[in-house]
């Protein structure tokens, strides 16, 4: 039934709208339009649309805790990673400078 698909249609479109929007592929004044830095409004639909997915993949009943295990894995891992940044993260300078070392490898 297409109807119970819309949302994916919906989030899809919002998607390439806002990234249309943000990239500048549709030509707009600067000044009428948002800056670059907002283009993290574009990500609004793939983060519901893989949502969407995780709580229909939970509501089957197939490997619940396989599920849940693996989101909590995967949620630490952005943690523990998150706590490393920010420890070496102190100002800008050194983000840049960490940048150059890491380039001239």
């Amino acid at each position: 039934v297409y109807w119970r698909k819309s949302w994916l249609v919906f989030w899809l479109l919002f998607f390439v709208l806002h990234l249309a929007v943000a990239v500048h592929v549709i030509p707009m004044s600067r000044f009428t339009i948002t800056a670059d830095r907002y283009l993290y409004l574009a990500l609004i639909g793939p983060c519901f649309i893989v949502s969407k997915l995780f709580l229909q993949y939970m509501h089957s009943n197939i490997k619940k805790t396989g599920g849940i295990a693996a989101l909590l894995i995967y949620l630490l891992f952005l943690g523990l990673y998150t706590n490393y940044r920010c420890k070496i993260w102190k100002d800008s300078d050194t983000l840049k400078q960490e940048i150059r070392d890491l380039d001239k490898n």
